[in-house]
């Protein structure tokens, strides 16, 4: 049988392109060690749950559409954060400063489904981000000065969550994907 890799998001409906280029400036980066993530890539996760088979997704976007979610609300992204630590860099994301207890609703609400249909859950604190670069060259990492951009200021960006999607990530020639198998209106 057939799968695919899926995880639960929210897309993030603003361009966010400037801000990030101003914010790849305060990254000391040897060799281009850091992908930028732009555009329709852009998302926040609410669930990874990686390859399951298409029956077991058809059962994810069934209890999707039974949930109540409530209704849409403002999101604002507003500092920088690195998983896992400064010293050990991974990942390198824009945090939420609005609407983070309405996200950990959603999320409890979410891993309620994934109980439900016997998938694994990750029992890590939920820390609502937008993902903006990944390190390509771990070996290299420790090189990386993230100082500067953990102190990075901005204007607070304003986004509506107004909708969850169950994604299907797709590797292509160049790079991830995100495709919507479903979406679920915040009603």
């Amino acid at each position: 049988m057939k799968n695919k890799r899926v995880f639960f998001g929210i897309p993030v409906k603003v361009n966010l392109n400037t801000l990030i280029e101003m914010i790849q400036t305060t990254v000391d980066a040897p060799c281009g060690d850091i992908k930028w993530v732009y555009g329709k890539n852009l998302h926040l996760t609410l669930a990874f749950i990686g390859n399951i088979e298409l029956d077991k997704i058809e059962r994810l976007k069934e209890e999707l559409k039974s949930v109540n979610f409530d209704q849409p609300f403002n999101a604002v992204l507003n500092y920088t954060g690195i998983f896992p630590t400064p010293k050990d860099p991974n990942v390198f994301w824009l945090g939420i400063d609005k609407g983070e207890d309405r996200f950990q609703s959603i999320v409890k609400k979410i891993r309620e489904i994934l109980l439900k249909l016997d998938l694994l859950i990750d029992t890590k604190e939920f820390i609502p981000h937008v993902t903006i670069g990944r390190i390509q060259n771990k070996k290299e990492a420790w090189k990386i000065d993230t100082n500067s951009y953990l102190n990075a200021v901005f204007s607070p960006t304003r986004f509506i969550v107004n909708s969850i999607h169950l994604y299907e990530s797709i590797m292509t020639e160049k790079g991830v994907r995100y495709s919507t198998i479903v979406s679920k209106s915040l009603q």
